[in-house]
């Protein structure tokens, strides 16, 4: 780990109550030796597919209309693995969140509300594509968490600030990201499963101080 930057990551509405987590990105000391080069490996393969459910906590003033995410509430996505890049030859940071932003997944139409109900597939880009950063190679994590910054304690929201961000469990990985400019911000942080690199949950968010509205998305993957 080799740079500080504060973050937040998680705002919500969780049974009626807003629950907003705020942390900051730590630095481990500069006497932290580098981790021997990764042996990345796919534990995944294309054609696999993946299925989430998706539920989606809202808070906003009455008066403002609904957006596309409340259509997502309780709905049942499936994804198809469509792209794995090469991740032998990955050295470094800038070639690992290549890696992490090219496209890996499509929806698989249609997608279906629990009650059997369609829903648009534009609607669930936004799943898609975090669900997609958050599939990742294994045999690697101790490089993973070198590169990118932990998250330490707890933080005000006078900052900014745009960064992923990563750290190990004692059974699984936390990867993420967050973009955040002083009163508004989103961001994702994913449980990675570490024999498979599939994210088993991942909670997006959405902030907006001055129109008091969040939003929070949890997908959960379905074995």
């Amino acid at each position: 780990m080799h740079r500080s930057c504060e973050v937040v990551i998680g705002a919500g509405l969780l049974v009626g109550v807003v629950v907003l987590a705020a942390f900051s990105v730590g630095l481990l000391p500069l006497s932290v030796d580098p981790p021997d080069p990764p042996s990345f490996i796919w534990a995944v393969q294309t054609n696999d597919t993946l299925t989430y459910q998706v539920t989606v906590y809202r808070i906003a003033h009455e008066s403002m209309p609904g957006s596309e995410y409340d259509d997502l509430n309780h709905t049942i996505i499936t994804l198809n693995i469509t792209s794995l890049m090469d991740v032998q030859e990955i050295t470094n940071e800038t070639q690992f969140t290549l890696m992490v932003e090219t496209e890996k997944t499509a929806i698989l139409p249609p997608v279906l509300h629990e009650n059997g109900s369609e829903v648009d597939v534009h609607a669930a880009g936004l799943v898609g594509n975090v669900i997609s950063r958050s599939i990742l190679p294994v045999d690697g994590w101790s490089f993973i968490d070198y590169c990118y910054s932990d998250l330490d304690q707890p933080s005000d929201y006078g900052f900014s600030c745009d960064t992923y961000f990563s750290y190990s469990e004692p059974d699984s990985f936390m990867f993420g990201h967050v973009l955040f400019f002083i009163d508004w911000g989103f961001g994702w942080h994913s449980t990675i499963n570490t024999t498979n690199g599939l994210p088993s949950q991942i909670d997006w968010w959405f902030y907006d101080a001055i129109s008091t509205e969040s939003y929070q998305i949890i997908m959960m993957l379905i074995p």
